[in-house]
């Protein structure tokens, strides 16, 4: 089974680029999967739930959009632990994801977001820990990443606000787009340049599958 991964900042068009990939590969007689990983939902959980709870707590109330993850950026050790099992619960997604497509006989599979945009979420989450840099130098990172295809689909500043009027008013945009790069030269990953056509984007993507 071939495994691509796109990521990227929101706005960048990933879902498209992905979606038209679905559609041209099916034309060429290939079952494909598509799916979402950007959290892993498995050792993680407890911490989680208990962050959560200690923010409601806190706060006398609960609110769904406030990132519970800012509270690691005050406990250093636990952060760290957050993140090394986000490394392990991330993996686990996609053995899970690849089994069941298995099941269904996809010999595609195409990931929309996937480990740098865990990492670019706790980063820009955590602003007081170096957590991406333990990440970049970790050599789990090459297990992380093994029998996949990565991509990361960049686009100025400028273009993603002009697509998502959500994005407009990000202050976190400018940050995020920068990790992005970082992640993607410490990496090696192969980047693919959201200005260009959607046809030669589709494009890049079909050859790492047909290659």
């Amino acid at each position: 089974m071939r495994v691509v991964v796109l990521s990227g900042p929101d706005g960048s068009g990933k879902s498209t680029l992905i979606s038209e990939a679905v559609r041209v590969l099916r034309d060429r007689n290939h079952n494909v999967g598509c799916y979402w990983i950007r959290w892993g939902r498995f050792l993680s959980i407890p911490l989680l739930v208990c962050a959560r709870a200690t923010e409601t707590i806190a706060r006398g109330r609960f609110n769904a959009r406030d990132p519970t993850i800012t509270l690691f950026d005050k406990l250093p050790p636990i952060a760290f632990v957050f993140l090394v099992l986000q490394y392990l619960d991330m993996r686990l997604s996609l053995a899970v994801t690849k089994a069941r497509a298995a099941v269904l006989g996809v010999n595609v599979l195409l990931i929309d977001r996937f480990i740098p945009d865990m990492l670019v979420d706790i980063a820009v989450l955590t602003p007081g820990q170096d957590l991406l840099r333990h990440a970049v130098s970790s050599r789990i990172i090459d297990y992380l990443f093994r029998h996949t295809t990565p991509f990361v689909l960049d686009a100025p500043l400028d273009i993603l606000r002009a697509r998502r009027k959500d994005l407009a008013e990000d202050p976190d945009l400018e940050a995020r787009t920068k990790l992005y790069r970082v992640l993607t030269a410490a990496y090696g990953l192969r980047v693919l340049d959201a200005t260009r056509p959607l046809d030669q984007l589709t494009a890049a993507l079909t050859q790492a599958v047909e290659s």
